[in-house]
């Protein structure tokens, strides 16, 4: 697979110069040097083992290791417009950096065809950044920017498309499938993943309600201890239905979400937007048994970016119930892992696909701690004068972790983690400046300090 993405990028970087006449050309270079500090470091470099502050690691699209301390990737695209409604878009990009297993790879790959209401994807894209990046789980509890992208098929409105014009009725759909690859127990797992979202809106309040109901299965591939999975077609009609096999031999590892959200707009100035994400792993789940387990979210945001402030979040997320209490055999959810034929849980290479604060074992090849309750808050915006402005972000977690029912972290864990960037530059080049830290009740803290320069073209 890898392989032939890299024959694709080639493809690719070759064909579109000899197409800059029909084609639009845009990108970005990107460079980042990030020094770790320990406990009475002060400034001096920190040993070669020493890793760095969650937020340096975390929700940064896979693209850097604990130990990653240089890292620079590139990324191009070109567009190509039939016309006003129909566009195509080739893209791809690759990395190099220090630390971790892999030190060059891939960081897209792929080719997209927009029309306009609906998108197509074919091949390895990152994610769109939500929320202007302050969520800790980039505004979706079950799939945040913490792990690589992965290689498949995308499908989905770009908008919300009307059905019911009068009442106000839209919809928002989404069906896709993934390859997971090699690094996990059950080697090219497949992943099925699909939404639908019930939108309403009422133009003269300046208001949106939305319902949405998000549907994941991990299932197929070649398992080490069971042998290959079933993956015919029928399979996959019962895994798209959520069956889950015959009682013996689960058929897949599924995951659903439902998603509420409002948005009421504030003097055309500022949006204010209330979430809550709730999640579930067996239909006993879906009944709401899981209650209060979520991520409630209060996000407001400025229409205009040159505001001392221009985006404000607080997010609240609770997971200590799953289920427990239910005395049949679905108790316990056990919130992303799947120890029957999937062990190696909600992960994509070695790394957790949804809200960065569980906590995966590499060792053992699991989610080992997701009971916890935690306190997330956002800050964006510009510090400016009539010639320059300086762009500022600010992330603040606290994290209380109890491990898993069962298997209770000894003692239970106390985690406050911050990173906060600075835009020192904006004229040639980008220039942002970044300060970490992470303060454990069970391990020494950890400071950083980090220094990106960006370019785009």
């Amino acid at each position: 697979m890898i392989r032939t993405g890299f024959i694709f990028l080639g493809i690719v970087f070759l064909t579109i110069p000899s197409l800059m006449a029909q084609w639009d050309l845009s990108g970005e270079l990107n460079a980042v040097g990030r020094y770790p500090m320990g406990k009475n470091q002060r400034f001096n470099f920190a040993p070669e083992d020493q890793r760095m502050p969650f937020w340096f690691v975390s929700n940064q699209r896979g693209r850097f290791a604990e130990d990653t301390k240089v890292g620079a990737w590139v990324n191009a695209r070109s567009t190509y417009e039939f016309n006003r409604k129909t566009e195509l878009e080739i893209g791809g990009g690759v990395l190099a950096r220090d630390g971790g297993k892999e030190n060059f790879f891939l960081d897209e790959a792929y080719v997209k065809l927009k029309f306009s209401w609906l998108d197509v994807v074919v091949g390895l894209k990152q994610m769109k950044e939500n929320t202007r990046g302050l969520s800790a789980t980039n505004d979706n509890m079950l799939w945040s920017l913490n792990a690589k992208p992965m290689p498949g098929i995308q499908v989905k409105t770009n908008r919300p498309v009307m059905v019911l014009p009068d009442a106000g009725i839209a919809l928002e759909a989404a069906w896709n499938e993934y390859l997971m690859g090699d690094d996990r127990f059950v080697t090219e797992t497949r992943l099925h993943y699909k939404y639908l979202k019930l939108v309403y809106t009422d133009p003269l309040d300046n208001l949106e309600l939305k319902f949405g109901v998000h549907h994941f299965a991990q299932w197929a591939g070649d398992s080490p201890a069971t042998g290959s999975q079933p993956k015919d077609f029928n399979d996959y009609l019962k895994v798209f239905f959520g069956g889950g096999g015959d009682g013996k031999t689960p058929l897949a590892n599924h995951l659903g979400m439902y998603e509420l959200r409002m948005r009421k707009s504030l003097r055309n100035e500022w949006d204010l937007n209330l979430i809550y994400n709730y999640m579930f792993e067996s239909f006993q789940g879906a009944q709401l048994s899981n209650l209060p387990d979520g991520r409630y979210a209060v996000f407001l945001d400025s229409r205009k970016d040159r505001r001392l402030v221009n985006g404000i979040l607080y997010e609240f997320y609770y997971t200590r119930n799953q289920n427990i209490l239910n005395t049949t055999s679905y108790q316990n959810e056990d919130y992303f892992n799947s120890s029957s034929v999937y062990p190696s849980g909600w992960t994509n290479q070695r790394r957790i696909l949804g809200l960065p604060f569980f906590d995966y074992d590499e060792e053992q090849d699991a989610v080992v701690g997701n009971k916890f309750v935690a306190h997330h808050i956002g800050l964006s915006g510009e510090m400016f004068n009539p010639f320059v402005s300086y762009p500022y972000q600010l992330l603040l977690s606290y994290i209380y972790k109890d491990g898993r029912h069962g298997k209770y972290y000894t003692p239970n864990r106390e985690v406050f983690a911050g990173i906060f960037s600075l835009g020192l530059w904006r004229k040639f080049v980008d220039v942002d400046a970044q300060i970490g830290i992470e303060v454990s009740s069970v391990a020494n803290p950890i400071y950083g300090l980090g220094l990106q320069v960006s370019k785009r073209f």
